[in-house]
């Protein structure tokens, strides 16, 4: 076996400080799980960070699995790493829009990507860009609708 890289194997054990009951940890944290200075640690989180495998918060300075770790095949308290990397950019922008996308519990359409040539089951949605829909006729309006409170869907529902 080759030697081993020193700074490879640090950084990796930093990333391996992050599980499923433990997705968001502060630097002093990491420091005492991988034994190391927390100057050390705070070097490598900030490379890790520069690559994105590490994601800083700004406001909290916690530290979480960045959006290129996502490309692994792991969980973090049950969602996937791009959720949670999505997840401060998906709240503003539902407080700016309001909740439910519009008047009347519809869905606005901000972008429309197809799966490509290549996809056998490849399904086209004939929705333009701007268009507002009913939540109950879209797929995700609905998954939206199933987790709301019944009271919610009945006002949502009469509006429509």
């Amino acid at each position: 076996m080759s030697e081993s890289v020193r700074a490879v194997e640090r950084a990796l054990d930093i990333l391996s400080c992050f599980n499923r009951n433990e997705s968001v940890l502060s630097l002093t944290r990491i420091a005492e799980r991988v034994s190391m200075p927390k100057s050390t640690v705070h070097r490598l989180l900030a490379t890790l960070e520069h690559k994105r495998f590490i994601h800083r918060n700004e406001t909290t300075g916690m530290y979480q699995l960045g959006f290129r770790s996502s490309r692994w095949p792991r969980w973090c308290n049950g969602t996937w790493i791009i959720q949670q990397w999505a997840q401060p950019y998906l709240q503003r922008l539902c407080a700016e829009c309001g909740r439910d996308g519009g008047p009347g519990g519809s869905g606005w359409i901000i972008r429309r990507l197809s799966s490509g040539r290549r996809n056998p089951q490849h399904v086209k949605l004939a929705v333009a860009v701007g268009q507002r829909l009913p939540a109950f006729c879209t797929a995700s309006g609905k998954a939206f609708l199933a987790y709301l409170p019944d009271d919610e869907v009945d006002k949502i529902l009469a509006r429509a």
